[in-house]
């Protein structure tokens, strides 16, 4: 996040630096490469756009092959691992209904199962619609963010600490509106956290009064839904804004 955040600050000032922090901050955790499409159009000079995606690429690179060499690994098996992660489908979303489904009814499992195989691309088309419809006519700072709220929208797969990710960038954009759908999304966001650290992840305290199984699917993963719903009303709200301001021009 941190090097995600100084990358979209240095943009302006130095492509290339720009795109050594994202490329950091991509071999850290591979999330940042959503800002990598805002920020490579920020940049309106072809050879500024291709230092910045040269420095971007290149730190990743160098972490893969310095990552080979000491641990005698495939760099192939290293990189498909990086692009093929899909761990926590069923936790988050629309993709929980699909569980829940499952698990009521097991002759109904084979869209859960789709889901298993394909939702990767149904997360990337979403994106990618939503790049088309607004993002790309942002500034750097502000099309980071559309492109993230789209992600926690529409992503079939979740973990728990992808809840922080918006927050810095939404406070980064400032604005009163920002404010208050950041307000909503940090109240859900919080109470989902405070029952599953609670409950799940510090300690199993939740198997005292019931069995793991039915506590999973029908406490702790549905608690995940006010957040969810309050992502997917911000960018709604996100696309409205700018069909709004598209129509006053």
């Amino acid at each position: 996040m941190l090097f995600t955040l100084v990358a979209i600050e240095t943009i302006e000032v130095s492509p290339l630096r720009s795109g050594l922090m994202l490329g950091l901050g991509i071999l850290d955790k591979s999330w940042p490469v959503l800002a990598f499409p805002s920020l490579l159009v920020a940049v309106r000079n072809w050879r500024q756009r291709f230092l910045f995606a040269m420095g971007c690429f290149l730190i990743p690179a160098l972490g893969t092959a310095a990552y080979a060499l000491l641990f005698k690994a495939s760099p192939w098996a290293i990189i498909h691992r990086a692009i093929s992660y899909d761990w926590g489908i069923g936790v988050w979303g629309y993709t929980y209904f699909f569980h829940l489904l499952a698990v009521l009814n097991p002759a109904y499992s084979s869209p859960f199962a789709f889901l298993i195989h394909y939702g990767r691309y149904i997360t990337l088309t979403l994106l990618g619609g939503v790049w088309l419809w607004r993002a790309h006519k942002e500034p750097a700072r502000s099309g980071v963010l559309t492109i993230l709220v789209a992600f926690f929208a529409a992503t079939h797969a979740f973990s728990i600490q992808y809840l922080m990710w918006p927050i810095a960038f939404a406070v980064l954009n400032g604005g009163q509106r920002t404010e208050q759908w950041l307000l909503r999304y940090t109240l859900g966001a919080f109470a989902y956290m405070l029952l599953t650290y609670s409950t799940l992840i510090l300690t199993p305290a939740i198997t005292i009064w019931m069995p793991w199984n039915p506590a999973n699917t029908f406490i702790i993963r549905p608690s995940a839904l006010p957040a969810w719903l309050v992502i997917v009303a911000w960018l709604v709200d996100r696309l409205i804004m700018s069909k709004h301001a598209r129509d006053r021009v």
